[in-house]
């Protein structure tokens, strides 16, 4: 499936209402088959989560002023 798309801000809202911290651990280590850092075998843990970061920050209609 894959993380939605940026600007999404219908499916985004979904995920972020179960809890940022899931979103956050499910890029980095995947879930229910989906791939360990999106498959990015170069990426280091915190740019999977500063990509997330980003993502969110785009595609909230919330100020979420998480970081």
């Amino acid at each position: 499936m894959g993380a939605p798309k940026i600007g999404d801000k219908k499916l985004w809202e979904i995920l972020l209402r179960k809890n940022v911290d899931k979103v956050i651990e499910h890029a980095v280590y995947g879930k229910d088959g989906s791939h360990v850092r999106g498959d990015c075998e170069n990426c280091s843990n915190s740019e999977v989560i500063s990509a997330v970061k980003y993502m969110i920050d785009k595609s909230s209609e919330k100020n979420l002023k998480l970081w």
